[in-house]
């Protein structure tokens, strides 16, 4: 484990591994991808996202797992699944009060299938790619859950970091793999693991107004040299 000071070399892809919205706003906005990926839109805490890569996603929008939620006082919210502990935040229509429909049942079959398409470039997509993957949280579960375990210490959040690493490389076969994780690990703090690294990041104190901390990422794109390939 070492402090990063290098520049990373431009990359093939550059694509979001969830916790939120926020890297896959970010990314599309600052490099134009415009395919989208499984973790793109989902708020998606580390366990279940260890789960969908371990398990190629088997069992993402099963009707039965799935339940409409309220959250901080607002009914239906979003919707759940229970079995990986996600948010289909943006896969279902709301009403005029931004509250998700009450019958889901119509659409599940549809979000079903745009994912099946989606989950196939995922998984095949990224084959001798030189790949950056950014996540946003290493939450275990959703914070706002009464069973949450306590956010993870540094030295967990290395541990499962190494894990996530090994997983998604297995999945989709990349030539080479970073990953940078946004987290409160002390910024710099770098994995050289077998085929890329992890690297951890702060993005700090939010600066601006906007939604997606655009003006940190910036600062954190250019810090880095993060670009694509010409």
């Amino acid at each position: 484990m070492a402090a990063n000071t290098r520049t990373l070399e431009p990359y093939d892809v550059i694509v979001s591994l969830g916790g939120w919205c926020a890297p896959a706003a970010n990314i599309r906005r600052r490099f134009g991808n415009s395919e989208a990926m499984p973790f793109d839109w989902w708020v998606s805490p580390l366990r279940g996202t260890l789960k969908l890569l371990d398990e190629r996603f088997e069992n993402l929008l099963r009707p039965e797992n799935l339940e409409i939620i309220t959250q901080d006082g607002k009914e239906r919210s979003s919707v759940r699944c229970n079995y990986y502990g996600i948010l289909h935040h943006h896969d279902f229509s709301r009403d005029e009060h931004q509250s998700v429909l009450a019958d889901i049942s119509p659409e599940v079959s549809l979000a079903a299938e745009k994912f099946r398409f989606i989950i196939e470039r995922f998984l095949t997509g990224f084959c001798d790619k030189r790949a950056l993957f950014i996540r946003s949280g290493m939450a275990a579960e959703l914070l706002e859950s009464d069973k949450s375990e306590p956010y993870p210490s540094a030295e967990r959040q290395i541990e499962l970091a190494i894990r996530l690493h090994a997983s998604l490389r297995d999945r989709i076969l990349p030539r080479h793999l970073d990953i940078i994780v946004l987290s409160d690990v002390e910024s710099g703090t770098t994995l050289d693991l077998p085929g890329g690294s992890v690297i951890f990041e702060q993005l700090g104190d939010k600066i601006g107004d906007f939604g997606f901390w655009e003006a940190n990422y910036d600062l954190l794109f250019d810090r880095l040299g993060i670009g694509l390939v010409n």
